[in-house]
């Protein structure tokens, strides 16, 4: 990750951008994020024509195969198609939406799916799930949706919102599964890929149990994890509890998990996001002090090193099922990452204020493994969602700090996301782009007519959260966020060497 600052307060549009060493070389430029992309979600679409239903007992790939009866069943059954070459391809791997789609269809009185106009084919399946509280994490890439996953999904159609291992336990004690290699928890292997014919067993073995999807489970008030509280929110409250608590949002945005949040922001200080996905909370981030950790052993306040003694050192790396994510060595300069029951919590330090704690991210463990890449899915919302929370996260340390509030201004924030637009497409990370021109010169090329400037940009952190405070570590950043310019615009653009590029401008008009 980078990160570079540079300022103007005199009349000459000269801006010397100077050249810290910032976040970081480049990174995360890995496969995953690019095979994120190349979702195929076919082999499931639609109801299998007369032709499949006769071709079933023949594909070729499907004789002698341990499955080969279920297949046939499946697809007599109308809950699953083969392949236009002939082919059912049975050790392929299945998509959340894709075996969401055979529940459904194997089970009728769950509901009928809508497709909402402009929608994708598998929207009206996520309402049916989102009505009834089952647990789904909307994992479009067959490859990162595993056994773990289908295991908590079938507990929730029944009325249990479980743990990945009380999922499974669950699965195996009721006879739904007999396990991959043994009838054990560890034997179910559930951080394993789930195949064509793994997903049509399973809907199989629902049905001979005698099942049945069609009630509506009541969604427990229960916190799963109160290990972290936010403003008295905790991972697993229901977004109902979350409206009653704390009002209704002052707008909701999209997450790079995938996941929407919530976003309270009528008193900047204590600005606040809960994420929700299917009616209840999986993420919570607060930059304000009304948290804690552990009934109080970590509480806003404290330093580096009591988190530290509290809990110990924290993690240098996630491990996503067969794939190890590094934690960059500069992103524990500003943070410090913890697995706790349930939950991953975040600790953003202040390096400038003893490295007290800055702000706390709390993500549902399951919703964290199931993100398979450093960034989410670009898209004009996440790039709306990412610059309106850069500007107020800018806001709200200043609002800690009795400093004026930015006005937020329009103009300069598309002179800002031309730049980090310009920056993706020719490949470079500077103030000054290839044509020399520097900030100021932007400005005027957009007639805006100033009398101070500054700019700061970034590039590789995954969200406006890790680049805020990257920015807020380091005082050429730092200065700009808390100068006495009045304004602020914000652009971000996707792509290039980083996924990700940030630029704040900040401006005072001339008159």
């Amino acid at each position: 990750m980078k990160a570079h600052a540079c300022s103007e307060t005199g009349g000459s549009d000269a801006c010397a951008a100077p050249r810290p060493s910032g976040h970081g070389p480049k990174r995360r430029r890995s496969r995953l994020a690019a095979a994120f992309f190349a979702v195929l979600l076919i082999g499931l679409l639609g109801m299998p024509a007369p032709s499949d239903i006769a071709r079933a007992a023949v594909f070729p790939d499907v004789e002698g195969h341990w499955a080969e009866e279920t297949v046939a069943w499946a697809v007599s059954e109308g809950i699953v198609t083969g392949y236009p070459d002939g082919s059912f391809r049975p050790n392929a791997p299945v998509s959340e939406p894709e075996f969401l789609a055979m529940l459904i269809r194997a089970f009728p009185e769950a509901g009928d799916p809508e497709r909402p106009v402009d929608a994708p084919w598998y929207a009206g399946y996520y309402d049916i799930a989102a009505d009834r509280g089952w647990t789904v994490y909307g994992i479009l890439v067959a490859e990162w949706y595993n056994r773990g996953h289908v295991a908590q999904l079938i507990a929730s159609t029944q009325g249990r919102q479980l743990s990945v291992t009380d999922a499974v336990q669950y699965l195996l004690d009721r006879g739904l599964s007999r396990g991959k290699t043994s009838p054990t928890v560890e034997g179910y292997q559930p951080g394993e890929t789930l195949t064509r014919a793994e997903a049509a067993q399973f809907v199989r073995n629902l049905k001979d149990y005698g099942l049945s999807l069609g009630s509506v489970p009541a969604v427990s008030e229960t916190p799963a994890s109160a290990e972290v509280l936010v403003r008295g929110i905790a991972i697993g409250d229901t977004e109902d509890a979350v409206r009653r608590k704390l009002g209704p949002p002052s707008r909701v945005d999209v997450s790079h998990y995938g996941f929407s949040w919530l976003v309270y922001n009528s008193d900047p200080a204590n600005y606040t996001l809960i994420g929700v996905r299917s009616g209840r909370v999986v993420g919570l981030y607060t930059s304000g002090g009304d948290w804690t950790v552990r009934n109080g052993t970590v509480r806003p306040g404290m330093t580096r090193s009591g988190v530290e003694r509290a809990l110990g050192q924290p993690e240098t790396y996630i491990m996503k099922g067969n794939t190890r994510f590094n934690i960059h060595p500069d992103d524990l300069d500003f943070s410090g990452l913890y697995r706790l029951e349930g939950v991953f919590v975040k600790f953003y330090y202040d390096n400038f204020a003893s490295e007290t704690i800055a702000g706390i991210r709390i993500v549902e463990s399951e919703t964290e493994f199931a993100l398979r890449s450093f960034y989410g899915q670009p898209g004009d919302r996440l790039r709306e969602s990412f610059e309106r929370e850069s500007f107020e996260l800018a806001n709200a340390v200043r609002a800690q700090r009795g400093l004026d509030l930015f006005v937020w201004n329009g103009q300069v924030a598309a002179v800002a996301r031309k730049h980090s637009e310009d920056m993706a497409a020719r490949g470079y990370f500077d103030h000054f782009n290839p044509d020399n021109e520097s900030p100021g010169d932007r400005l005027d090329e957009a007639g805006l007519d100033w009398r101070g400037y500054a700019e700061n940009i970034a590039a590789g952190q995954a969200d406006a959260i890790e680049a805020h405070h990257a920015w807020m570590n380091s005082e050429g950043h730092r200065n700009n966020l808390l100068s006495n310019l009045r304004e602020l615009g914000v652009g971000v653009a996707f792509g290039g060497d980083y996924s990700v590029y940030y630029t704040q401008n900040f401006y005072t008009p001339r008159n």
